[in-house]
């Protein structure tokens, strides 16, 4: 396949910023727009060989670990020095160093004493700072300082307000000299993505289709990979018909819905146009310029993509975090990761029913769900609601129907 996701100049440099940080051994951190997949440009990263000597790596002394920890509310400390041995192993293994340590602290000195450059890319730790919890962080901040040949990078999805900056300033040393912040992607990018869908799928769209997709949805990969699935069963439909077709709705209210409050009001304020700037919401506007969510023409706010300038939230904060019968799901929520949230209200909406799995996939992966599908990752997304329910003592439970799928019950 010739076509890259996003444009090459847009990979490089992501892949020269973090090689920099890398050969420096330095600990940073990102902060990248909410509902973002910053380990896709990663992984890509760490697959790309050729990329990663042309930024100035060792590539044949430079070892991988992606520590994704998917949000979860509480992770254990075990499982942090765990997923370290797990990764670092595999990457050793397809280099032909034979892995006999079964300790993570004891491989890293034996790695650092070998000469390797060890890389931890860090995912998935915006619900534990979102509930002042920082002892990942300085645990993984602790193995970065233990050892002279680690660098860390850790990718963050929330909008770092007082309490963030604390918490991270009380575990790391947490300075605006190791923060960045990456944008949403480009038109161009947009354009490139359109590109490299065309080619996987073996569609094209036209050139009215093309414009209109970008005006509208360009910066969010995801929804344009949505309106292209459309557009690919349907290459007659009306593109207007796009902008409200429930599934677009959707990702666009669960995009807004990932903001935090204070962020969330100005959001909003925004969309009412003639936005006049407070002093009160300058830290929250510069937020949205740095993720490249909003753009100024002429002292005029918008919306970036475009689209999210219609999206109403109104009608859903009557029904955000009220208690469904005697189920409090603000509290349940706060235990729950966001694919957890997403499965579990798709269950509650069919209670009594059986919920086959294509649907369960459907809203764990969304318009990714034919490349990410996977039966295995859904054993294990059920196996732990269970536990968050009865972690809840939520009076529910969740059986496994073979061959059919799953339904949600009631416990008396």
């Amino acid at each position: 396949m010739s076509k890259t996701p996003i444009t090459k100049k847009t990979s490089s440099s992501l892949a020269t910023h973090w090689a920099r940080l890398i050969n420096d051994l330095e600990f940073a951190t990102f902060i990248w727009p909410p509902r973002s997949e910053p380990i896709r440009r990663v992984i890509e990263f760490i697959r790309d060989e050729d990329l990663q000597k042309d930024v100035g790596l060792n590539t044949d002394k430079t070892i991988f670990a992606i520590l994704d920890f998917k949000d979860e509310p509480i992770v254990p400390k075990g499982e942090l020095y765990a997923d370290i041995l797990w990764e670092l192993s595999r990457e050793l293994r397809e280099k032909g160093r034979l892995v006999e340590e079964f300790d993570a602290l004891a491989l890293l000195k034996h790695l650092e004493k070998e000469g390797y450059r060890v890389v931890l890319f860090v995912f998935g730790l915006d619900r534990t700072l979102l509930k002042g919890e920082g002892s990942l962080v300085k645990e993984v901040a602790l193995v970065y300082k233990r050892f002279n040949n680690i660098s860390a990078l850790c990718f963050l999805r929330i909008y770092p307000d007082e309490n963030i900056k604390k918490t991270l300033t009380e575990e790391i040393a947490f300075t605006n000299t190791n923060v960045f912040y990456n944008p949403v992607y480009s038109r161009a990018d947009s354009n490139q993505f359109i590109s490299f869908i065309e080619e996987q799928w073996g569609m094209s769209a036209t050139k009215t289709q093309r414009e209109f997709i970008l005006k509208h949805f360009a910066g969010k990969l995801g929804t344009i990979k949505n309106t292209l699935r459309m557009l690919r069963g349907n290459p007659k439909m009306s593109l207007q018909s796009l902008k409200t077709n429930p599934s677009i709705i959707d990702r666009g209210k669960l995009t807004l819905d990932a903001f935090h409050p204070d962020v969330l009001k100005v959001v909003k304020k925004i969309q009412k146009g003639n936005y006049v700037q407070m002093n009160a919401e300058k830290e929250v506007l510069e937020y949205l310029k740095n993720i490249g969510m909003i753009e100024v023409n002429g002292g005029s706010y918008t919306l970036y993509p475009e689209f999210l300038n219609d999206i109403n939230l109104e009608d859903d904060d009557v029904e955000r975090g009220a208690p469904i019968g005697k189920i409090d799901m603000k509290k349940l929520n706060s235990l729950l990761t966001f694919h957890e949230q997403r499965v579990l209200e798709l269950l509650m909406q069919n209670e009594g029913d059986i919920v086959a799995r294509d649907k369960v996939a459907e809203k764990m992966w969304e318009s990714d769900v034919d490349e990410r599908y996977s039966d295995w990752a859904i054993d294990q997304l059920m196996y732990r609601l269970r536990q968050r329910l009865s972690q809840g003592k939520v009076p529910l439970t969740i059986k496994t129907k073979r061959g059919q799928g799953f339904v949600l019950l009631s416990v008396d």
